[in-house]
């Protein structure tokens, strides 16, 4: 073959072309970087990215490489947060590969035809927006452009490991959620175009358990603008052991406390604008719908397979008050099943969108056969049903719509939801390991109606020793005002048996206890939030019973009660009943159960209060608490003995009536301390009025209190009349706070921190008195009482000794510690008296003979001749400790300081007065004669003249002066 034919042979030109391809390919591919100024490009790349996405961007070092494909690398990049939400970055990529035109960029204008990016950080923010939430993607622009802007083309999206935080500022404060594991692609991405997805991210782990994945495959497009739910979507959603706690912090809501699995795998197809269609599979594992924690997730996995169609109305489509968009759930068919429990549904659920909007249902339930075993066991971890543990048995056949909005789904839920339909129990059977024998039920039939839920009668039995016959259970005007009706009776039943029944049935009433009960009731009790017994017919027997309560530390325990029962009307006779040391007898009957009315004549044996008070336990949160102005109550009640804080009674009997609030005991009359106390007591919340008398108690023990003993003795008479507020709830405030009167009378009693006598002789500079050493013995101690807030005031005080009688007035002071300011007038008998100054008189002469009589000494001692005359009215009486009145010395006396350890002087005062008085009157006497100068003035009648004034004793011996001569004598 010749070089000529060789080279026009086809086959060789077709290699020579291709070879002289690859060589200039090859060339391209080691000069391209090289002729590509890819800083020259930047502003055009930057420029291109930001008409994609309608954000500023920044990037950082840009690098070229041409295979396996053109990409530009960048560093770093940051896509620009929207203002409206904030100013930080929306996106931050370490490292982000864009794909371009070759031509494109050789030109210096590169297309962008896809981003890739690698561990990139995305921060979503959701936030209130009106009706509708508003995200912070929403403002980028092929979301939000309608599809025939003009645009660069598709674009290709490559997330590989990415991370977002999701912040929702729909709650306060704002939750934020962290997801990792991020991939996500889109291809051929366009407004304009039907584009392929996938979508999978690991969910946060909540509680130290993996949160599982969430992924999403399929194809989604055209992009509709101003409604995005009206973009077309068919994909496959798969979950795989996805918590339910991280699917609530992705749906934005606040922790509930709910726990789960949920595995998923369902088909979308459609538009959610108008027909979203929706079939699939779910698996719950380890459920729990309720919040308490200390309730054990279900055992038993929950299977749902479903066909379903879902549309979005807006406001205005379903008449929505808060303009909030609603999503209608069309269940074509759902069937459940837990364990061996199959159930079929069908009907509609709408969900707003409003965060505070509840779902609305109607709903239709269907299941022949149905085993209650494994239903029962998760009922629990559902809310409702018996204990965990029990082990159940039965078969059920089920007919049931339950709908809580009227036939149109967009209209607001009414109170509670409506059933119409029929439930069939067979062959039901309880076990658990604290039931020694299973409690069976016979059939039991329901037909659920708008109007009520009634129960055909049934009988359910604990093995042979309690059975319970119901002849009548029915519940009218569930929705809106409850009202039970029940009809029960139940022969030599145990009590606790009867419990467990009513936990078997869901109840779990706050109450355990043991005891034989004998019972046949009529019963109607409205179900309202605060529950109350309408009527109540019938009679029963309770004995032998220990009950416990949480209001209770220890069990109430019950002897016997006879129960019987009218109307509005209850009564219990033959009562009696025990708690910790007391025992407690008598009748007691209820009348208006809406608002007691309780009468009662009752006996306790004995009754400590501060006993009580540390039995009985406050409920949690003060729920429960009495309501005390709804109550009335009138009746008897004897208590033997009384011990209340630092004060023990006997013999407590009293007629007591409780009505708004008030309690009054009229009459009372108790044994205290060797006495007797009668009168009455009212009591109002924090008030106190007492009002009695009270007749040979041992004055000691009622003051004395613990650690704290009292110095007053004797035996106490009298009556008070008194009004209180008791702030601090102890008896030191009361007492503080008493305003009234009242008049008392000790007997044959003692002051045990002073002797009266001894500081008698002490002051009055006394010898050889008959001081008793460290306590004052009285025969008798009288007073006045005025009560004032803080202070006892008493007047006409008198005590009578056997040798000294005291007088006077003053005041206590309470408080710690308490203080008294008294002023005492002590008075010698006349005997002791005589004695005294015949011993003086003795002592004087003595010192005549001496030739001391006119020693200072002396007289500043009162050992003067001249206070032994007649009236005591020596001149030197102003240098005593004491004056005489009549036959007796006189020496006043000023008590002040604490109560237990007072301070005694002298009345200076009072001596000086009387020494004043005594000057004047010997004065006038002298000059003026026995019967005192005559006035004009004109006195009243009297069988006495009235003693002048000292003013006008000076003016009468004035006067005098004046008339006599010169030399004459006065």
């Amino acid at each position: 073959m010749t070089l000529s034919s060789l080279i026009n042979a086809r086959w060789f030109r077709l290699l020579a072309l291709t070879s002289a391809g690859l060589v200039l390919l090859l060339v391209a591919l080691w000069l391209g970087p090289r002729l590509v100024d890819l800083e020259s490009s930047r502003g055009a790349i930057v420029t291109q990215i930001e008409k994609q996405l309608g954000r500023r961007v920044a990037l950082g070092r840009l690098s070229l490489r041409l295979l396996p494909r053109i990409e530009v690398r960048a560093d770093e990049v940051r896509i620009a947060e929207d203002p409206a939400f904030g100013s930080g970055d929306f996106v931050l990529a370490r490292v982000v590969r864009l794909r371009v035109g070759l031509w494109s960029l050789l030109r210096g204008r590169p297309e962008l035809r896809g981003i890739e990016l690698d561990a990139p950080q995305i921060v979503l923010i959701r936030r209130p927006n009106g009706s509708e939430p508003d995200w912070n993607w929403g403002s980028l622009r092929p979301l939000r452009e309608p599809a025939t802007t003009q645009d660069s083309g598709p674009l290709d999206l490559v997330v590989r490991d990415g991370r977002f935080t999701l912040i929702d500022r729909l709650v306060d404060p704002p939750v934020e959620s962290t997801y990792s594991g991020i991939d996500v692609t889109l291809d051929r991405f366009s407004a304009k175009e039907r584009f392929a997805v996938m979508l999978a991210v690991t969910m946060p782990s909540q509680n130290g358990q993996p949160g599982g994945r969430l992924e999403l495959e399929g194809r989604v497009g055209p992009l509709a603008t101003g409604d995005p739910l009206a973009t077309p979507v068919e994909a496959r959603v798969r979950l795989a052991q996805v918590g339910l706690a991280a699917l609530e912090a992705l749906a934005g809501s606040a922790p509930s406390g709910r726990t789960g699995r949920l595995t998923v795998d369902v088909e979308l197809n459609g538009r959610l604008s108008t027909q979203l269609r929706a079939r699939g599979t779910m698996r719950a594992e380890e459920l729990r719908l309720v919040g308490d924690e200390a309730i054990a997730p279900s055992t038993t996995p929950l299977d749902l397979k479903f066909e379903l169609t879902a549309a979005s109305q807006s406001a205005s489509q379903t008449g929505s008050q808060t303009g909030s968009r609603q999503i209608n759930l069309q269940i074509e068919q759902a069937e459940i099943v837990l364990g061996a429990t199959r159930l079929v549904t069908t009907g509609t659920i709408g969900l707003p969108t409003a965060v505070d909007a509840s779902p609305i249902y109607d709903l239709s339930l269907n299941g022949q056969g149905i085993n209650l075993e494994s239903l029962l066991e998760s009922a629990y971890a559902f809310g409702f049903g018996p204990p965990p543990g029990t082990k159940a048995a039965g078969q059920a056949d089920l007919a049931m719509r339950i709908r809580n909005g009227d036939s149109a789904p967009q209209s607001s839920p009414p109170a509670r939801p409506v059933l119409e339909g029929q439930l069939a129990l067979r062959g039901l059977r309880f076990e658990s390991r604290e039931l020694t024998q299973p409690i069976e039920v016979t059939a039991l039939n329901l037909e659920a109606t708008p109007q009520a839920l009634k129960f055909s009668p049934f009988r359910t039995a604990l093995g042979s020793s309690t059975a319970l016959e119901i002849s009548r259970l029915e519940l009218k005007d569930y929705r809106t005002a409850p009202l039970l009706e029940l009809a029960a009776a139940t022969n030599a039943a145990r009590l606790e048996d009867l419990l467990r029944i009513a936990e078997s049935f869901g109840l779990r009433p706050d109450l355990k206890g043991t005891g034989m009960v004998n019972l046949r009731i009529a019963l109607a009790a409205a179900l309202t939030p605060e529950p109350r017994v309408v009527s109540l017919t019938g009679a029963g027997k309770l004995s032998q019973a220990s009950l416990e309560t949480p209001r209770l530390t220890r069990p109430l325990n019950i002897a016997n009660v006879d129960l019987n029962f009218t109307g509005d009307a209850a009564r219990f006779e033959n009562l009696a009943l025990s708690l910790a040391s007391s025992s407690l007898s008598g009748s007691l009957r209820v009348t208006n159960f809406a608002r007691p009315q309780i009468g009662f004549d009752l006996r306790v044996d004995q009754l400590a209060v501060p006993e009580i008070r540390s039995i009985l336990r406050d409920p949690p949160g003060g729920a429960g608490k009495s309501t005390v102005n709804d109550l009335t109550a009138d009746g008897h009640l004897a208590i033997g003995q009384l011990k209340l804080d630092g004060l023990t009674a006997e013999k407590f009997d009293s007629k007591i009536n409780l009505r708004n609030g008030l309690l009054t005991l009229d009459p009372l009359s108790l044994s205290i301390y060797g006495g007797v106390w009668r009168g009455a007591i009212r009591l109002d919340q924090t008030d106190i009025a007492l009002k009695g008398q009270i007749a040979g108690v041992d004055v000691n023990q009622l003051l004395s209190r613990p650690g704290k003993s009292s110095p007053l003795f004797g035996r106490l008479d009298g009556r008070l009349d008194l009004r209180g507020r008791n702030k601090g709830g102890d008896a030191g405030d009361l007492i503080s706070n008493l305003i009234g009167n009242g008049q008392v009378s000790i007997t044959d009693g003692q002051i045990a921190s002073f002797d009266l006598m001894k500081q008698v002789e002490t002051i009055g500079r006394l010898v050889n008195l008959p001081t008793g050493g460290a306590a004052t013995a009285f025969r008798q101690l009288r007073t006045n009482l005025r009560f004032d807030p803080g202070v006892l005031r008493t007047d006409a005080l008198q005590i009578v000794m056997t040798d000294l009688t005291a007088s006077g007035e003053g005041t206590i002071r309470f408080g710690e510690p308490g203080s008294v300011d008294y002023a005492i007038l002590a008075r010698l008998s006349p005997a002791l008296t005589r004695r005294i100054l015949s011993s003086r008189s003795s002592r004087a002469n003595r010192a005549n003979r001496a030739g001391t009589a006119d020693d200072p000494a002396a007289l500043a001692t009162g050992e003067s001749p001249a206070e032994t005359t007649s009236g005591g009215t020596g001149v030197s009486q102003l240098f005593s400790s004491f004056f005489t009145e009549k036959d007796s010395l006189v020496i006043p006396l000023k008590i002040s300081g604490p109560v237990n350890g007072p301070r005694f002087s002298l009345d200076a005062e009072t001596l000086r007065r009387r020494a004043t008085s005594s000057i004047f009157e010997n004065l006038q006497q002298k000059i003026l004669g026995p019967k005192g100068p005559t006035t004009p003035e004109k006195h009243e009648k009297s069988d006495e003249p009235r003693k002048p004034s000292p003013e006008e004793a000076i003016r009468g011996i004035l006067d005098r002066l004046k008339k006599k001569k010169p030399g004459e004598q006065p």
